[in-house]
């Protein structure tokens, strides 16, 4: 991922955090470390699970227990082995023994209603629900050796989330949730694939500040 397309999301989050800070009602901006593991076809690339990911988002309330916002993150998968690799990308197949790298640089960009159960707001625990809908940026690289395959594309995506909320102190609190990432197939397969759908876990720790 390069550092440009980090910064945006960064710059892109404080603003979208200031905005929200700007209305009247209660909000959230909250910071998550994300720890991932692939299904599905996600995990036939890569099978190793990831702890390399942040994710930012801010809600803003539109009712006592119902919530809207936007979530901007960014997940890596990886995976280093030696061996003899079967490979097959386009017109291109082959079998290569050596070292091979594995990646997967993903981008979700999502917007979210969030739903709140107990709306009592004494209570410093509360459970929450939350669907995602949006896109995800893909970016798949195959290393062997000195040859880089490598395939680009942006996916329709859904993730449904459950989570539980504490209220830490007066204007900050802590999540814990998991999250079902699944990305529609879209654009070409890097084994040329028919289908290119991708899927995979998230679990999050997150820190937040809310207005209330």
């Amino acid at each position: 991922m390069k550092l440009k397309s980090i910064f945006i999301i960064l710059i892109t989050f404080l603003v979208t955090s200031s905005s929200f800070s700007q209305q009247k009602g209660k909000y959230l901006a909250s910071i998550y470390y994300n720890m991932s593991f692939p299904v599905g076809r996600t995990s036939d690339f890569i099978s190793d699970p990831s702890f390399a990911g942040v994710s930012f988002d801010g809600k803003q309330f539109i009712s006592n227990n119902t919530a809207i916002g936007l979530l901007f993150g960014w997940n890596v998968f990886s995976k280093n082995e030696t061996g003899l690799t079967q490979y097959s990308s386009g017109n291109v197949s082959g079998a290569v023994y050596g070292n091979t790298a594995y990646y997967y640089n993903i981008l979700p960009l999502m917007a979210s209603v969030t739903y709140f159960p107990n709306t009592n707001r004494n209570a410093k625990t509360k459970f929450y629900m939350v669907g995602y809908v949006g896109a995800y940026s893909f970016n798949q690289q195959l290393e062997i050796g000195v040859n880089t395959f490598e395939n680009n594309n942006w996916h329709f995506g859904l993730a449904p989330e459950i989570g539980v909320y504490y209220q830490a102190g007066r204007t900050t609190n802590l999540t814990l949730s998991t999250r079902y990432n699944y990305a529609f197939s879209s654009g070409e397969a890097l084994n040329g694939d028919e289908s290119n759908y991708q899927a995979w876990i998230n679990v999050n720790l997150g820190i937040g500040y809310n207005s209330w």
